[in-house]
């Protein structure tokens, strides 16, 4: 295997590696896009136009890939639209019919580390045939559909720090982000280290996934600080995001007059259908920003604390851990 002099990022040839590998690796898509770079452009112009012109190839085989970042249903389509890129292209500057065979192998030939966005994943391998024609590819089985739903929702984190330690509870409703009557109210016992002393109520935003129904969010573990370092420089944005939600806006007066009993705390949690359609939107914007997949392997709540928008008596810098005690 040897590289072309073309741009490295763009163009890798495979020469004398036999009739079943491709012929080129069209390398460096734009994360999340098929558009052709002007080095695949250039080198299908050199080298696959004029083989085109002589009426010797049988077949043109054109396989997309993905690299691993973001959901693999996503993936396999994505890899698709980039083989259908250079079909399109192909069959515009040749302005005649070719016999060739498209598809995608997704994310399923990319590496094994899913934040690598390697540009040699974001790719189309093309395999060129003459006489006689070839025998036909594996089939490519598409990949298994989610099961997976995301989840949102509101909690209500209370208790104390005293010193570098403290104790809380966690209640909280979870509704599902395409189902509004697919709904769980949920407690957990949370710890808490840091600096800080006091005593105080605060909410925060929750996003499940992972989980086929939400009982099996029972026993998962989460914290409230990951989550804040993932999003970077995106945390701010989000955090008014969530702050002008229509649901906090109702609750917020509620708490500012005044003490609030925890059985009245627990039904201002509950959504209306229109509160959740707004929280829904939301959801997607922060499960784009963590690339979250509602279909990955085990359920998963993330966190994120609201700041001012509960009733606090402390001041304090903690890391949090929490687990689900129960879910009904």
């Amino acid at each position: 295997m040897s590289k072309s002099s073309a741009n490295e990022q763009q163009i890798q040839e495979f020469i004398g590696a036999g009739p079943e590998a491709p012929r080129v690796r069209l390398c460096g898509f734009a994360t999340g896009k098929s558009q052709l770079l002007p080095g695949h452009e250039t080198w299908l112009r050199q080298h696959v136009l004029p083989i085109l012109s002589g009426g010797t190839v049988t077949l043109i085989r054109l396989r997309g890939l993905a690299s691993r970042i973001g959901s693999s249903a996503l993936n396999y389509r994505l890899s698709i639209e980039r083989a259908n890129a250079v079909k399109r292209f192909l069959e515009r500057e040749s302005r005649k019919s070719i016999n060739m065979d498209v598809n995608g192998y997704g994310e399923a030939r990319s590496g094994s580390n899913e934040k690598d966005n390697n540009p040699f994943f974001r790719a189309v391998d093309v395999y060129i045939y003459e006489t006689p024609i070839p025998p036909p590819d594996p089939k490519i089985a598409p990949p298994v559909p989610c099961a997976g739903t995301m989840y949102i929702g509101i909690g209500i984190k209370g208790g104390g720090m005293l010193g570098i330690a403290g104790y809380q509870y966690l209640y909280g409703w979870l509704y599902s982000s395409d189902d509004y009557d697919d709904s769980c109210s949920l407690e957990a016992m949370v710890g808490s280290f840091g600096v800080g002393l006091g005593a105080g109520v605060n909410f925060v935003f929750l996003i499940g996934h992972g989980a086929v129904n939400n009982i099996d969010f029972k026993g998962t573990h989460f914290d409230g600080w990951s989550v804040a370092v993932s999003l970077g420089a995106k945390w701010g944005d989000v955090v008014k995001g969530i702050k002008s939600t229509p649901a906090l806006l109702r609750i917020l007066p509620v708490i500012k007059n005044g003490p609030v009993k925890g059985t009245a705390l627990k039904t201002l949690l509950r959504l209306s259908k229109s509160e959740w359609k707004e929280m829904s939107q939301l959801a997607n914007t922060i499960g784009d920003a963590l690339n979250i997949d509602p279909c990955g392997s085990s359920p998963k709540i993330d966190a994120i604390d609201i700041p001012f928008a509960g009733i606090a008596l402390e001041v304090s810098l903690t890391k949090w851990w929490a687990r689900v005690t129960a879910v009904y």
